[in-house]
C-alpha cells in the first residue's frame, strides 16, 4: 500500500478505496459480538473462548447488554448470526401472523 501512495499511479484512489473495503470486510468477518438481555457473570469471556476454540481467534470481541432482547443471547461472527433471544422469537411469530 505504501508503494501506491509513493508512486500514485493513475487510478490509485479507487484501488486504495477497494483495499480499505476489503480490510474492513476481513475485520468484520473476524469480529465476535455477544449481546445478552442481562449481564453475563463473566461478561461473556467463557463464551468468547468457546467460540474462538470452535471458529478461530477473533480480531475484535464486543460484548453488550441489550435489555430489548427480553431474554436470551444473540451472537454474531461476521455475517453469521445466532439469535436465541425472546425478542427474535416474538418477531418471527409476529411475521408469521401477518
Amino acid at each position: 500500500m505504501g508503494a501506491l501512495l509513493d508512486r500514485k499511479p493513475r487510478g490509485y484512489l479507487p484501488i486504495l478505496q477497494r483495499l480499505r473495503q476489503l480490510i474492513a470486510y476481513r475485520v468484520a468477518e473476524n469480529t465476535l459480538s455477544i449481546e445478552s438481555a442481562a449481564p453475563l457473570p463473566d461478561e461473556g469471556r467463557s463464551l468468547f473462548s468457546q467460540l474462538e476454540a470452535r471458529y478461530g481467534a477473533a480480531l475484535e470481541k464486543r460484548y453488550s447488554v441489550r435489555p430489548r432482547l427480553i431474554g436470551g443471547i444473540r451472537i454474531q461472527k461476521g455475517s453469521t448470526v445466532w439469535d436465541g433471544s425472546i425478542f427474535q422469537r416474538l418477531q418471527t411469530l409476529e411475521s408469521s401472523l401477518t
